[in-house]
């Protein structure tokens, strides 16, 4: 059974999970305890679930975004060549299953547009809100050149958004929280619930190309970013909130990741301090070479 690379913890230690199969329409929930074992299992029918890659977690609800792709499969055909975008004709879904019961609770439509990763998300009173990064059109075609090693600059208009899901109204909005970006992630100790701070890695305005070049912290409440921009011929890639021991506040540790020097040719873990993004990075750590790009990360305490 399918089992995808982004589960969620649960404040009491245990984890959330998904796993779709491409063409089933079936949206496989699983539930695992502190210990590590399969509790609770569902399986819930959604159409034309062809492309789902992530979702979020609130303290009642799972959430999924289910951008509209077609699939077309055939004899020698990768996943990615047989997803057709269809976002002419349909919208992008946000299907919302209840944690209780794994059952569907309902489905709200947005513009269609890709969706790959999640911050958190939390109730707000009769709603949910949650953090998405949403991209412009078929994304997977510009991935997929990547993966050929056809390196170019990646301009699909992406964006940092948070929902806001009016279960009695039956509507989604949205509000704009940064630019072009990716990678969202909160603080360990707010998934679930209700957060404040978002780390998010984008392309600071004005930049010549869509590459990665600077971290951001913001604030979703007020809409303004503490910032580090790296200099010129850097890469920044997914940086992750790390809270001292015993920390509540969101802010109370660092934020750690790594970025590529393309101009020494090397590899570099980055550590800054959550209360003061802006002034750079406290430690650096240098690898003596460049390695692969790392995608993801998470920080275990040892």
């Amino acid at each position: 059974m399918p089992f995808s690379a982004h589960p969620k913890a649960d404040p009491d230690g245990g984890l959330w999970n998904f796993g779709n199969m491409p063409g089933a329409d079936k949206l496989m929930i699983y539930r695992l305890n502190a210990a590590g074992e399969v509790a609770r299992t569902g399986m819930v029918d959604v159409p034309d679930l062809n492309m789902v890659h992530d979702f979020a977690v609130s303290a009642r609800h799972l959430i999924f975004l289910v951008p509209p792709y077609d699939m077309k499969s055939g004899p020698g055909l990768s996943l990615g060549d047989s997803l057709h975008w269809a976002g002419a004709t349909r919208p992008l879904r946000v299907v919302v299953i209840a944690k209780d019961t794994l059952q569907m609770r309902q489905v709200f439509e947005l513009p269609a547009r890709m969706v790959f990763h999640f911050g958190n998300a939390f109730e707000d009173g009769a709603c949910t809100r949650l953090d998405a990064v949403m991209h412009e059109g078929d994304t997977l075609r510009e991935l997929a050149d990547v993966m050929r090693g056809e390196i170019r600059p990646f301009r699909d208009g992406s964006s940092t958004v948070q929902i806001t899901l009016d279960y009695a109204a039956g509507l989604a909005r949205e509000a704009r929280l940064f630019g072009a970006s990716e990678f969202p992630r909160v603080a360990p100790q707010v998934v679930s619930v209700r957060h404040r701070k978002l780390a998010v890695t984008g392309v600071a305005p004005g930049s010549p190309d869509d590459r990665f070049n600077i971290v951001n912290l913001i604030d979703i409440d007020s809409g303004k970013a503490d910032s580090y921009r790296f200099d010129a011929g850097w890469v920044a890639e997914e940086h992750v909130l790390v809270p001292r021991r015993g920390a509540r506040a969101e802010t109370d540790g660092y934020l750690v990741g790594v970025a590529q020097d393309a101009r020494r040719g090397q590899t570099v873990l980055t550590v800054f301090d959550a209360h003061n993004i802006k002034a750079g990075p406290r430690a650096m750590a240098r690898l003596s070479y460049a390695s692969p790009p790392c995608i993801h990360g998470n920080f275990l305490p040892s």
